[in-house]
């Protein structure tokens, strides 16, 4: 991907580098980081840590971290996926024929969804504000971080964000304590301007 922009942007200074250890960026040099895609989801707790951490100290006084997670309280309404929801996926249609089609096209893949599964169950952590859960992306294929907004901000917090840590639906609607019914939660966090 950084080849691709780099053809098509050659005066921009594009880096690869690991958001647990962003040593090549000195403190307080950025104004602004976004981690997009839930990436930030994609680690282990202690990693997780380590990532806000080191976001808040490459970013300036005033400077902000906008990022998406997803939302441990709307996964726990869910229920657990059964065998034939792994083999065959829901098809987000009513059309009797659109279904058996779609069901047809998913069935050379469930061998490789059932078999992630099952691989991955066992290594799921539940804790009271976050976990990390068997996800449906890539054939279920994933362990993805899930967590409350408000432990998401006690993490921020914690990182030296300032209070006050603002979030968003995926409809930007302001959310304050009822998430229940987001299934992504958008967050900006400030760094205190002293």
């Amino acid at each position: 991907m950084l080849d691709a922009l780099k053809l098509r942007h050659p005066l921009l200074r594009l880096l690869c580098v690991d958001a647990r250890d962003m040593s090549v960026f000195a403190d307080g040099s950025i104004y602004l980081a976004v981690f997009s895609c839930a990436g930030i989801d994609m680690v282990d707790a202690t990693d997780r840590m380590r990532i806000l951490r080191e976001i808040r100290r490459v970013l300036s006084p005033g400077g902000a971290f906008i990022f998406s997670t997803h939302n441990l309280e709307f996964r726990m309404r869910q229920r657990e996926p059964t065998f034939l929801d792994i083999a065959f996926p829901p098809q987000g249609t009513r059309n009797p024929f659109k279904r058996v089609w779609r069901a047809m096209r998913a069935l050379p893949s469930a061998p490789v969804r059932l078999r992630s599964y099952r691989a991955l169950k066992g290594l799921s952590e539940r804790h009271e504000d976050w976990a990390i859960l068997n996800s449906q992306y890539h054939q279920y294929g994933t362990l993805m971080h899930y967590i409350t907004l408000s432990a998401q901000r006690a993490q921020l917090e914690a990182a030296g964000f300032e209070p006050g840590i603002v979030a968003y639906s995926s409809e930007g609607e302001l959310l304050s304590n009822d998430t229940a019914r987001c299934f992504m939660l958008h967050l900006m966090a400030r760094v205190p301007v002293r």
